[in-house]
């Protein structure tokens, strides 16, 4: 038996003994396999070796439904497990929730074989960063703190319906925090193997980051436009993903087919490309994998949907689950977003600025307020017909993610993708009132 199988066997067990036990579906979902951590503080490096368990058994009685979990693959213990949850369903179920999928499902994939020796060549790099803070102008007044994680998980779904699906889910990330007298900055990187972190790249953010600024103003009156690099493009994108969540975005569904954002606007989510995110063949519960415009053109064709918010919708699921919990039931949520690229150049559309704020660099990654507005903080310099003024920042820049759709007047053709919006994508995209409080 292979290891997969080890994790599959088991899996169809607890889902079998959950029927027996008078359950009219049930579904296992498991995520397993070890995980690495390495950290360094001013050059003191640290690392955290395991293995993650983390199984969620989910059990339909009369469309009612109850979900438990558990951290081991113990038989006896799952089968118990499965006929506690069964009566549980049958008392205190909660209706609404989709039903999993039944018939084949798309099979075993190969196994997550972590790389022998991966913390090796980390290691050497922390050192590279550090030997780079170590010899800026900036010296001993920077403080450098990295943190390099990955998890090497085989995810498995199987249901009573006979569904099995299993694949690796591989993902590397690295995180740089700097710290110096003139504030504070994040640097990141993903992958699906520890060789995407590009040491070049990071090494020369890094260098950026630490030479001599010149001092910048910290505040700018009323509206303004903005060009925004894709690495600050991305988290706009990640934040109207946020607001097409079939969950949140339902007061939506009676605008499909209609004009709800600029003609220069294409937002598609793509869970088939990378984008630096791991690419799976089926989302959390069990839809396959697929490409799906959201808006094409300024229209609105779709949201993203669980199995759940399609059937109340009354159309088809698209591949768009996710447990970020495993505790949790799944939720819609983007898997690789991004805003399509245009035809211009980055420089047309800096030409175009008349005025406004062209930023350069994005310090830390995007947040979203519960009042529903997304804030950057960023550098970069202020324009006037084109041309660059004086510098700016750091500051904050923000705008109603609402209003984001409407904003966008134009995007360039340079589309790329950033790990610090958890792998969404943009071209240097040009956005008007934009404000920095």
């Amino acid at each position: 038996m292979s290891p997969v199988e080890q994790l599959v066997a088991p899996a169809r067990a607890a889902c079998a003994a959950a029927v027996d036990a008078g359950a009219s579906h049930a579904e296992v979902f498991l995520r397993y396999g070890p995980t690495l951590r390495m950290t360094s503080q001013r050059g003191y490096l640290s690392e955290i070796r395991g293995t993650g368990v983390a199984l969620t058994l989910r059990v339909w009685q009369a469309g009612r439904v109850v979900l438990s979990t558990c951290t081991t693959l113990e038989p006896a213990l799952l089968t118990r497990l499965a006929g506690e949850t069964a009566a549980q369903a049958r008392e205190r179920g909660v209706p609404g929730v989709a039903l999993p999928p039944g018939g084949p499902g798309p099979g075993i994939g190969p196994a997550a074989v972590p790389r022998a020796g991966a913390l090796t060549g980390v290691a050497d790099l922390f050192e590279r960063l550090q030997r780079t803070v170590d010899g800026s102008p900036a010296g001993s007044t920077v403080a450098l703190n990295a943190t390099y994680s990955a998890e090497l998980s085989q995810v498995v779904l199987v249901t009573a319906g006979g569904f099995t699906g299993a694949y690796p889910a591989q993902r590397h990330r690295l995180w740089l925090w700097l710290q110096h007298p003139g504030g504070h900055a994040v640097v990141g990187a993903s992958g699906h193997c520890r060789d995407d972190l590009d040491p070049e790249t990071l090494l020369g953010a890094v260098a950026r980051l630490t030479a001599p600024q010149p001092a910048g103003r910290t505040m700018v009156d009323g509206e303004f436009a903005a060009l925004l690099p894709p690495s600050a493009g991305a988290h706009v994108a990640r934040a109207l993903g946020q607001l097409l969540r079939a969950e949140v975005g339902d007061r939506l569904l009676s605008r499909v087919g209609r004009r709800i954002a600029a003609p220069a606007v294409t937002l598609v989510d793509d869970g088939t490309r990378s984008g630096g995110m791991p690419v799976r063949p089926f989302d959390d519960e069990g839809t396959s994998t697929q490409r799906t415009p959201l808006v094409q053109a300024g229209v609105l064709r779709d949201l993203l949907h669980t199995r759940g918010t399609a059937t109340k919708a009354g159309c088809a699921a698209n591949g768009k689950a996710e447990r970020d919990d495993p505790w949790r039931h799944p939720r819609s949520a983007p898997s690789t977003l991004f805003l399509a690229p245009g035809a211009e150049s980055p420089d047309t559309l800096l030409a175009d600025l008349d005025r406004g704020l062209l930023v350069t660099d994005v310090l830390a990654p995007g947040q979203v307020s519960a009042a529903g507005r997304i804030s950057l903080r960023v550098s970069g310099w202020w324009v006037q017909h084109g041309r660059r003024q004086h510098p700016v920042g750091p500051l904050l820049i923000t705008a109603p993610v609402a209003g984001l759709l409407t904003r966008i007047r134009a995007v360039a053709n340079d589309l790329g993708f950033s790990p610090l919006a958890a792998g969404a994508g943009a071209p240097t995209l040009l956005l008007e009132r934009m404000r920095a409080p």
